[in-house]
């Protein structure tokens, strides 16, 4: 060893420590060191003489992983300080060894009154390593052992955290107590004898023992208990470790259930269970095998070869075929169908499925399980019920999907009306057969089915090779294998050409019925606009109270006329399907206000006090169909005041919830009317239907307002709940979600009134029409509204009245069913003339069904306004196309 200081006398002393030891100058140079430092750092002298603590050798690492600055290395410390650094945990990097720990301490020497820092250092790295296991070990049993000590006597002396939590006793409640405190009452009190008796001689127990906790549940632990010995080996306490095992124990008990159930099910269903010695080539049957074959108990072992000859030999082909599918690993599991002879001669149908169940050293299959189960009685079920699907025409199909074959019945080929000599096998043997119109959304069906997206339940037609036409009804069942991946596909067809030849008769009479109420609805509406119009126009005229009380009179039947053409008619379209709902600004709040008016003089010569109760809102700007629900609210208003001898109806409307672009809203109709049993109430909402047939004769009416009513809120995406007890009233509730309107600044303005609404908005207007009658009341109508109108009877004629005028009218009002040429007709002649200086034509009609109206848009006219005309309604329609005319004039003007 180099010394470059040092005395003599101390370097034996250093050579035989054990620990490692250097010397450090006040720079940091290390300047003498023990060979027991060369073996811990693995270094020789020249590569340690000389060197200081910031060598890259040794970089450094704080215990909790953060780098130890060199700085802080306990020889830095002294040799800054001049005070020593004691214990001090330091791990070192070495690029040969890994990651080393060692154990520091450094002290401060002087030398001719220089200071020298003497560092002893000891690896520790496999002591950290045992103690952290050994801390780790200690941790985990804590956490999943239930730990208990116990003195000689069976007193309870510690418990740990887990012990308290499983138990439910406190530490407190379990310490100086014997573990009686835990007794089930599961065991004998032998079994617990065995167990002292064996702790006791010092020998360690092991078992399962059933505790119950403090709060009256059951637990299991698997349990050890090891006596503890002192230095003289006496034994001085018991150790018990504790595992719960409840879990297990409950799947055990489970297990059992499911094994004895099992061993029912098998017997009970009659299926018998096979062993094949692969290398013997031997059988072993259990009872019920050799029971359905009707062998005794000598006859349970039997060569595989006895085995196969007891088969048909028309399914022997197809038995072994599929054994060896299986053998290759085409198939998950051996299964075939077939005959086998029964000892008395006869042949009985077998389900047969088998797997593998033993396996050599090499891994080689040496033994095959499998049941056997006698399907005989369900096989003569399936020939009956062939036999009778084949009388009632209806024919079974099967598609095996990999290898595109496709197998019919000979109820198939009737139906199809094909020769099964020229049937190919494969899918195109169906599609082509297929009716033009459905190849393509048939061949998708399909499709979907084997892809899993939904059933194949269809309607399809065929064309036989005779050119038949024929409807199928087809429905199928996809069957697929243990990977979900699809095998089959069997289904059945069935002729139903008739039935649906029939549905498509009624669809044409349902049709034809639509088309007979709209033409009943321009028939019954034509008389009504004179009836109407003229009460309109009367309002205005007579001053008399008595007259104008029998003109509200003569308005209100009109009115429930009106409704009642209505409410037929939107029967009809919500039963074709055809419904439609507008979808505009309005406040909701001020139509219930509308609402309540219009009924309020009704109620009043009823006597019943009819009232609105609106919310906190004033204005409720909604976005929907603002005359589907005051249909709705008003058939509900109608019945009430119908119903109610006495007392009140309310309307009261109310936000439920507030939504960020909605509302969820209640529109309720409460009366003390008469009320309606549970039993009326099953049959309320239904066409035609009352809750009391003889309230047809004592208040009238068609019975067909309530069922328009849930079906119209049904259609807007609501619904209508009723409460009601007899004789003291109910309560009607609508509930919808609206869409908040976006025109949330609404301005209602008034419009002006009939005498000034020809100076604020002059026009010269046409009127198309060929009713005399009509032709009075628009007349009249609009000359009390400052107008002076032309007259046309025909379209024959309004084309003429416009090209006389040189097309200087302002608007047309055009009929459109007239004689010589109708209002469409004539429409389409005036714009392909004049094309955009023609002025606004507006339908004027009787006929108000959906179709009608987009015959009148795409012919070109601007609006619409339907029969029986209502003065506010030629207002409207009046100022909503002025502003379109002066677009119009100014276009003329340049």
């Amino acid at each position: 060893m180099k010394n470059t200081i040092g005395d003599e006398l101390f370097d034996p002393i250093f050579e035989g420590l054990q620990e490692g030891l250097v010397v450090q100058d006040r720079t940091g140079k290390i300047v003498k060191f023990n060979s027991a430092a060369l073996s811990i750092l693995g270094l020789t002298e020249e590569q340690l003489h000389g060197r200081d603590s910031m060598d890259p050798r040794w970089q450094t690492i704080k215990p909790d992983g953060s780098p130890f600055p060199g700085e802080e290395h306990p020889a830095m410390q002294t040799l800054k300080t001049g005070e020593k650094s004691s214990n001090t945990t330091m791990g070192v990097m070495d690029p040969k060894r890994g990651l080393r720990w060692f154990k520091i301490n450094s002290t401060p020497i002087y030398k001719n009154e220089e200071l020298f820092a003497v560092t002893t250092f000891r690896d520790i790295t496999e002591e950290s390593k045992l103690s952290s296991e050994l801390e780790a070990f200690y941790d985990g049993v804590n956490a999943t052992a239930i730990m208990a000590k116990t003195d000689l006597q069976g007193k309870i002396t510690f418990a740990n955290d887990l012990f308290c939590k499983i138990s439910g006793y406190s530490k407190e409640e379990l310490i100086g107590k014997s573990h009686s405190i835990i007794n089930s009452g599961h065991h004998s009190k032998a079994f617990f004898k065995k167990l002292w008796q064996t702790i006791a001689r010092g020998k360690i127990w092991r078992g399962e023992v059933k505790n119950k906790a403090k709060d009256g549940s059951y637990y299991w632990v698997d349990t050890i208990i090891t006596p503890r010995r002192d230095i003289d080996g006496k034994v001085v306490e018991y150790i018990a470790y504790r595992y719960d095992i409840s879990q297990r124990k409950q799947i055990e008990q489970e297990l059992l259930e499911v094994n004895q159930y099992l061993d029912l099910a098998v017997e009970g269903a009659g299926l018998g269970i096979w062993e094949w010695d692969l290398q013997n080539q031997e059988l072993n049957l259990d009872d019920q095998s050799a029971l359905t074959l009707g062998f005794d108990q000598t006859e349970q072992k039997l060569l595989y070869s006895n085995w196969e000859s007891l088969i048909h030999p028309d399914d022997l082909k197809e038995y072994q075929s599929a054994l060896i599918e299986y053998k290759k690993g085409n198939t998950k599991i051996y299964e075939n169908v077939h005959r086998k002879r029964h000892k008395d001669g006869s042949w009985i149908y077998i389900l047969d499925r088998g797997h593998y169940s033993k396996w050599d050293k090499e891994g080689n299959p040496i033994q095959i399980t499998g049941t056997q189960l006698d399907i005989t009685e369900i096989k003569e079920q399936e020939k009956n019920l062939k036999l009778t699907l084949e009388a009632n025409k209806v024919g079974i199909w099967k598609y095996h999907i990999k290898e595109n074959k496709l197998s019919w019945d000979k109820s198939m080929y009737e139906l199809y009306g094909m020769d099964p000599e020229n049937f190919s096998g494969a899918f195109d043997a169906w599609t082509q057969s297929l009716h033009p119109d459905y190849l393509e959304s048939s061949q998708k069906e399909f499709q979907d089915a084997i892809d899993g997206v939904k059933a194949f339940d269809t309607i399809f037609a065929i064309l036989t090779p005779s050119k038949e036409k024929k409807y199928i009804k087809a429905k199928a069942v996809l069957d697929k294998d243990r990977d979900g991946n699809p095998l089959t596909i069997t289904g059945v067809n069935t002729d139903i050409t008739a039935e649906q030849e029939a549905l498509i008769s009624a669809k044409k009479a349902n049709q034809a019925k639509s088309e007979f109420l709209a033409n009943m609805s321009h028939e019954i509406r034509t008389p009504m606009n004179g009836i109407v119009g003229t009460l309109q126009l009367l309002k205005e005229s007579l001053k008399s109270e008595d007259q104008l009380q029998m003109l509200q009179t003569m308005e209100l039947s009109s009115s429930n006329l009106m409704r009642i053409l209505n409410d037929i008619l939107d029967l009809s379209k919500i039963e074709a399907g055809k419904i439609e709902f507008e979808n505009i600004d309005f406040d909701l709040n001020m139509l219930m206000e509308n609402l309540k008016g219009l009924y309020q003089s009704e109620a009043r010569e009823k006597g019943i006090d009819l009232e609105y109760i609106s919310p906190k809102n004033k204005s409720l700007f909604v976005s929907s169909d603002a005359t589907r629900i005051q249909q709705i609210v008003s058939n509900l208003v109608s019945n009430a005041i119908k119903f109610t001898q006495k007392g009140q109806v309310s309307l009261s409307l109310k936000i439920l919830e507030t939504y960020e672009e909605s509302y969820s809203l209640s529109l309720s109709v409460k009366d003390t009317g008469l009320g309606i049993s549970d039993e009326q109430l099953e049959q309320l909402f239904q066409n035609f239907q009352q809750a009391d047939s003889s309230i047809t004769r004592r208040f009238g009416g068609t019975g067909l307002g309530l069922s328009i009513s849930k079906k119209l809120a049904t259609a807007m995406g609501g619904y209508i709940e009723v409460k009601s007890q007899q004789e003291k009233g109910s309560t009607f509730t609508v509930k919808l979600d609206l869409k908040k309107s976006k025109k949330h600044n609404l301005i209602i303005e008034e419009t002006a009134g009939f005498e000034l609404l020809g100076k604020e908005f002059p026009h010269k207007i046409l009127i198309v029409e060929d009713n005399s009658i009509n032709q009075k009341i628009i007349r009249m109508m609009l000359k009390n509204l400052g107008y002076t109108c032309f007259l046309a009877e025909n379209g024959k004629e309004a084309i003429e009245m416009v090209e006389t005028h040189n097309n200087s009218f302002s608007i047309i009002f055009m009929d459109v069913q007239m004689p010589i040429m109708d209002g469409i007709e004539a429409t389409k002649h005036l714009i392909n003339k004049y094309q955009d200086s023609l002025p606004p034509v507006i339908a004027m009609t009787a006929n108000v069904m959906q179709k009608d109206k987009d015959l009148c848009f795409e012919a070109g006219m601007k609006d619409y306004i339907s029969k029986p005309l209502e003065v506010e309604q030629l207002k409207n329609i009046i100022i909503n196309n002025s502003s379109k005319q002066k677009n119009l004039s100014d276009k003329k003007g340049a």
